[in-house]
């Protein structure tokens, strides 16, 4: 596990810890004094996608210079080149200065390593750290992070607000592949007359494809805070356009700390055409929610808010119109504005506007194919700004939020009745696209005699390619179907030399030779004649076409006479034994899907309500007729669990891993699992837990408070966050993770008491062990009593 052990006679060892929510790390090794070399877990499933990182560090000295370095980076070039600094949480500094998230680290370098991973490059970041505190507990990560965990509660925050429920909606929008539900918000103002609703334009807004790209969700709180203030440009929104709102498209990712993959293994984002319902389903549920919703009314705008690593400042990937010479530049008077309204963070000539063959699969060009002609990719540093008054420094999590802020004041002036900003904005847009094809043409070495037409030349010609990320190698089939795909994919046939097409025939010449003398009959004068006449026939290339035929005739002679001996040796035997008639009928084609579902001991297609330990979320699925093509099957697996009481609603679990998949499910265990969860088997006492970005901790009760209701005895089970374990020297050996159901981990857990607080009621997911810190030395001290 990816901490180091104390040693009894040293104690000045780092102890590190990444199992957390979010949390990624694999690997430290202690390789200096004071320096250590860090590796990083691959996105599940995968052998890539290493960029993200967040973990805990404790033992800590001060003033002491720590080198890190993450050892297995995978990306050629990084901001970490260009200024940017890793970011540091002192729980310490948070309860005395209510300080957050900080930027620190000094001689930070990334560079080449010599190191490989199956073939491919590895680089390195490197950097210099003091703590500020001794026995601190410190984290550092790539970015501001946001977990799942923070949504449920901002959303419990959104809806529980009586003024925001009258406009603002939650629903599940589906269940990903762990059982971990997608959100769906509709924002909009309720309308009397049900005119002005029809007439109403579709505005979508989706984050977190990426689980590592934290920097989205930010901005997506930014844009919800907005939406449902009481603000009167807020209040506008709401009464002109319908909401519907994503803020988290992959949860699953976000639990365990993937940077790209959700648990199948690929890039959601490049998936948006698949038909793989139950492989993607966060991604075939926002599609066909968006058809439906074309269907009915106009959809505006689609926008969908990522993290970029290479790249500085706020910008934005579109779509040119090609086919339509009436909306022509059209797509890009949205950036204009937003720069616009955002002159230090959004730079407009980092948009580009390409539809790339390799992007096919996005989220923003399967959306514009259907129909959404405003269809965006808005794309965040994880760095920094070089505009303004804000060059060189670093984002904070209140710029990013303000990019939310900003994206509504320019849906306000985008759909504005006075038509005098649009038409200002596409004039001007007209003229930087001139001088962009002109800077082309000179570096072309092309004269430039007269003003250059728009319609001579293509728009796509003059950019350069939306690529941040090496994210298209992720395309290919879910993970858990690849095992089982090479057995039903026939391989290509290998081209083979003359020499051995020649060598092939001997052999197969020589097995259809009859092997005894009982099967067909000849004389010696026979053979001898045969074998006069083949060799004759050899040197019938050089004779004259006369003697040719000659021979021929003799041969078919010979011939008949040989087959006409044979059926007399071969007749009285046929004429013993019975006349047999058979019809012999081409066999049909079996698609890839039935082979499949039937060499699987586990499928069942019926209704599932007849059979007991059934997991619930498996539905009867209707046989369907084989279609054509390779498209490999979905697979309806019974999962059998153990007979528990249910799980209450009101606190939902968040599940880490998915039941396994089809091809990996070991039936031999009696124990059956469905919803896994990672649990320390031995017991271990409260710690502080992920903390919030630049706020005090949280502290949900009083030192009294926690003297009435909390018994010292009692064990505390965080299902969401990191498990705590106890301090100790020596050195333990039993194992540390265990697989249990969540529905066991429930017996644990306390019930709240008759008179606890409204205030705590109303938050059922959060637990009192959540607390981050302790926030007052009364609660240090209490702490250190009971654990006495």
């Amino acid at each position: 596990m990816p901490y180091t052990m104390l040693d009894g006679k040293n104690n000045n060892n780092l102890k590190f810890e990444s199992r957390f929510e979010s949390g990624n790390l694999q690997k430290a090794v202690k390789v200096g004094m004071y320096e250590y070399e860090l590796t990083l877990r691959t996105d599940l499933y995968t052998s890539k996608h290493t960029q993200w990182f967040y973990f805990q560090v404790k033992n800590t000295k001060k003033l002491v210079p720590y080198r890190f370095t993450i050892t297995n980076l995978m990306k050629s070039n990084s901001l970490y080149n260009t200024g940017m600094k890793p970011l540091m949480y002192s729980e310490h500094d948070a309860s005395l200065r209510g300080e957050g998230w900080k930027r620190e680290g000094k001689d930070i370098k990334y560079y080449r390593s010599s190191r490989s991973q199956e073939g491919g490059t590895l680089y390195c970041l490197t950097w210099t750290f003091e703590f500020p505190h001794d026995n601190d507990t410190c984290y550092f990560a790539h970015c501001y992070p946001y977990t799942y965990s923070d949504l449920h509660r901002d959303l419990q925050r959104w809806t529980h607000d009586p003024s925001c429920s009258q406009y603002c909606k939650l629903r599940a929008l589906c269940r990903s592949l762990a059982g971990n539900t997608v959100y769906l918000l509709t924002v909009t103002s309720p309308s009397i007359n049900p005119a002005s609703t029809v007439s109403k334009k579709v505005v979508v807004v989706t984050a977190r494809v990426h689980p590592g790209e934290t920097n989205g969700s930010w901005m997506m709180k930014g844009f919800l805070d907005f939406l449902l203030s009481d603000s009167p440009d807020a209040q506008l929104l709401r009464d002109t356009f319908i909401f519907k709102v994503i803020p988290m498209l992959n949860p699953d990712g976000v639990i365990v700390g993937n940077y790209r993959c959700s648990l199948s293994g690929r890039d959601l984002n490049r998936n948006y055409r698949s038909m793989l319902k139950d492989s993607f389903p966060c991604i075939w549920y926002t599609r066909a929610m968006i058809k439906r919703i074309s269907a009915e009314r106009e959809v505006l705008l689609y926008c969908d808010f990522h993290g970029h690593s290479r790249k500085s400042n706020v910008f934005m990937y579109g779509c040119n119109n090609k086919g339509q010479p009436e909306y022509k530049l059209h797509e890009r008077i949205f950036p204009l504005m937003l720069s616009k309204n955002a002159p230090d963070k959004f730079y407009f000539k980092g948009c580009k506007f390409k539809v790339q063959k390799g992007k096919e699969g996005t989220g923003r060009i399967v959306m514009w194919r259907h129909g959404i002609r405003n269809s965006y990719t808005m794309e965040s540093t994880f760095g920094g700004s070089t505009l303004g008054d804000r060059k060189g420094t670093h984002f904070t999590a209140g710029d990013l939020k303000s990019m939310g802020h900003h994206f509504c004041d320019t849906l306000l002036d985008f759909c504005d009745p006075d038509n005098t900003k649009v038409q200002v904005c596409l004039s001007e847009i007209k003229t930087l696209v001139q001088e962009e094809i002109r800077e082309k043409l000179k570096q072309l070495g092309r004269n430039i005699d007269s003003d250059v037409n728009l319609s001579d030349i293509s728009l796509s010609d003059i950019e350069s390619s939306t690529s941040g990320s090496n994210s298209s190698e992720s395309d290919g089939l879910p993970a858990h179907l690849l095992n089982m795909a090479h057995k039903f994919y026939k391989k290509k046939k290998r081209l083979r030399s003359r020499k051995e097409r020649n060598h092939m025939y001997q052999k197969r010449s020589s097995k259809h030779k009859p092997k005894s003398r009982d099967n067909v009959v000849r004389t010696s004068t026979d053979i001898a004649e045969f074998a006069n006449q083949t060799a004759k026939s050899t040197l019938s290339k050089t004779s004259g076409t006369a003697n040719a035929e000659k021979r021929k005739l003799k041969m078919k002679s010979q011939e008949s006479s040989l087959s006409q001996t044979e059926v007399a040796e071969e007749a009285p035997v046929q004429t013993a034994e019975k006349p047999f008639l058979s019809y012999v009928r081409k066999p049909e084609s079996v698609s890839v899907k039935t082979q499949l579902i039937n060499r699987l001991p586990t499928s069942f297609i019926g209704d599932f309500s007849t059979m007991d330990h059934v997991c619930p979320r498996h539905a009867a699925v209707k046989a369907r007729e084989p279609t054509s093509g390779n498209r490999l099957p979905l697979i309806i697996t019974v999962i059998q669990r153990a007979n528990l009481p249910p799980f209450s609603k009101e606190h939902s679990p968040i599940k880490q891993h998915l039941p396994p998949f089809h091809a990996m499910l070991d039936y031999s265990d009696k124990n059956h699992v469905t919803d896994h969860v990672l649990k320390r088997e031995k017991s271990f006492t409260s710690r502080a837990l992920v903390p919030a970005v630049g706020t005090k901790p949280y502290r949900f009760a009083s030192t009294m408070e926690k003297q009435k209701h909390v018994e010292p005895s009692a064990l505390t089970i965080d299902l969401q966050l990191s498990p705590k374990f106890r301090r100790t020297s020596k050195l333990t050996q039993e194992s540390l993770i265990a697989v249990v159901t969540s529905n066991y981990l429930d017996s644990f857990l306390q019930k709240p008491k008759s008179d606890i607080s409204d205030y705590t009621r109303s938050l059922p997911t959060i637990k009192k062990s959540e607390s981050f810190i302790t926030s007052s030395r009364e609660d240090l001290t209490l702490s250190k009593k009971s654990t006495m």
